[in-house]
């Protein structure tokens, strides 16, 4: 017992005695290496259990010249494409924790501004954070070759392409000229895009050059004057969107949002307004991320998932990977995955 009453701390030498092995033999099983015999793995946890022995992670990360904490910087996490991320990059590091790796994700909440962008790339260090994962939305290539970040950094998203740091994004000229491909094959042709106005992202003319390519295979010319920017990317900009658009003279048969947030504002000013939706209606509606709301509008949104949580795994292994690595790795440009689905409101 320590002196003031409490049990003493168990060390990784008293395990070593209670297991009958030694104590590089513990240290083996506590950092998860693979060439333990299963007996012996179990043995030491049956001790560690009976001890109460808990790893000092401190000391670990000390010796590793780690800290173990990471961070994932996005503009907004009212938006629920971002907090699902966020969500699913927690869990990627809570699973590699299982696996004997201890990661804490630290999130930050940049507002889409610049300044606060480079702060974070620029602190990038050994004081804090092993490494960082953010979706950029002002940072340029010039921002990073000008701060030379400290440390491991991955870039989400369609801002920089062959940048000096990892970069891992989805395919948006793909998913954008597979949901107007649908929309054309359904029979619509005057085709509105709302949101896709003056983004400092790259996202917007990536996800426009999508949907004129499909326009233009069938022999179509993508109309300007249906090309809506908005004031800001939420549900009560779509709103205003859908009324702006159906007093046309000439209304557009189907509208692209910029994401699902603004397409979920539309279907509700289209319901209010009695304007039908779907199929057959006199307009159909589509937008991007497969947010949860998406699949509870009515009619349902037909959008293109970006397969989060899949996005989220990569971006984490691709930072661990770098932050382990004792060799130098060129900067790699990884794509992930998408689908299109498809539901009531196309």
């Amino acid at each position: 017992m320590a002196s003031g009453g409490e049990p003493s701390r168990a060390t990784l030498q008293d395990v070593a005695a209670r297991a009958g092995v030694s104590a590089k033999t513990v240290s083996n099983v506590v950092n998860g290496h693979p060439h333990v015999r299963p007996e012996t793995r179990e043995r030491v946890l049956q001790a560690m259990g009976e001890l109460h022995y808990r790893v000092n992670l401190s000391a670990r990360h000390l010796a590793r010249g780690r800290t173990g904490i990471v961070a994932l910087a996005v503009p907004w996490l009212s938006n629920p494409y971002f907090a699902e991320l966020a969500h699913h990059v927690i869990r990627a590091a809570r699973r590699e924790a299982e696996r004997g790796e201890s990661v804490t994700v630290l999130i930050d909440e940049t507002h889409s501004d610049l300044e606060r962008e480079r702060q974070l790339v620029a602190g990038v260090g050994p004081q804090l954070l092993d490494g960082v994962i953010i979706s950029p939305q002002g940072l340029t290539r010039a921002d990073l070759e000008a701060l030379t970040p400290m440390g491991p950094l991955v870039l989400l998203g369609e801002r920089i392409f062959d940048g000096p740091v990892d970069h891992v994004a989805a395919d948006n000229v793909a998913a954008a000229r597979e949901l107007t491909a649908h929309l054309l094959e359904r029979g619509r042709r005057r085709i509105a895009l709302v949101g896709f106005g003056d983004q400092r992202a790259g996202t917007a003319q990536l996800r426009r050059d999508g949907i004129r390519q499909a326009v233009e295979a069938a022999g179509l010319t993508l109309d300007a004057t249906l090309q809506l920017p908005v004031e800001g990317l939420e549900r009560e900009h779509g709103m205003r969107a859908a009324r702006r658009l159906m007093e046309r003279p000439d209304p557009p048969d189907a509208v692209v949002c910029f994401n699902d947030v603004v397409a979920v504002g539309m279907l509700k000013a289209l319901s209010l307004d009695g304007v039908g939706v779907g199929p057959g209606a006199a307009v159909a509606v589509t937008g991007f991320d497969n947010i949860p709301e998406s699949g509870y509008t009515v009619p349902a949104l037909t959008t293109v998932d970006w397969r989060t949580e899949e996005l989220a795994e990569t971006a984490l292994e691709v930072l661990l990977d770098r932050i382990q690595s004792r060799r130098t790795l060129r900067p790699r440009e990884i794509t992930t995955p998408h689908r299109l689905v498809v539901r009531d409101s196309s």
